[in-house]
């Protein structure tokens, strides 16, 4: 079953900017016809082999509690995501800052996250730097790809996980 979702934002729920109306989620399965692909990178969702229904009424996608908590997911997400995926994907070094300005002004001022208030500008201007953390991670990875370990750098410190 695909549910939609009603996305909240440091408690509150965001109806517009990165929000968006016709996202849905499968969250019921059947037992044995499912598969959870999150080592190819987290928000790959849930595979199913059968039929989808979507219901109409949304659940409360409760994404992010406080801003300590957005830092340690995007840190999770995108370090998971390079390590798995940088050898595939270009990092975009010489557009990420553009491409960063770019997802702000579409969901902020397009897609009118400022109808949001407060909680719309914090939530485009983390969710930009969400991406721009991926963009130069890749890049990092890409880069440290040609140094020696121990020589030219040290491994990073593991930071916490949800």
């Amino acid at each position: 079953v695909r549910i939609p979702n009603l996305f909240y934002f440091l408690g509150k729920p965001l109806k517009h900017g990165i929000y968006n109306p016709n996202a849905a989620e499968i969250r019921m399965v059947r037992s044995g016809r499912w598969d959870y692909p999150c080592e190819k990178g987290f928000h790959h969702g849930v595979s199913v082999g059968g039929k989808v229904i979507r219901f109409t009424n949304a659940y409360k996608h409760f994404n992010v509690n406080s801003i300590s908590e957005w830092f340690l997911k995007t840190n999770q997400y995108t370090e998971h995501d390079a390590k798995k995926n940088y050898k595939q994907k270009s990092s975009r070094k010489g557009l990420a800052f553009f491409d960063a300005f770019r997802f702000f002004v579409k969901h902020y001022f397009f897609k009118g996250g400022f109808l949001d208030g407060f909680h719309g500008l914090v939530a485009v201007f983390y969710f930009m730097l969400y991406h721009l953390t991926l963009q130069v991670k890749f890049w990092e990875f890409q880069y440290k790809a040609g140094l020696v370990k121990n020589e030219d750098y040290l491994d990073p410190i593991e930071g916490s996980k949800r």
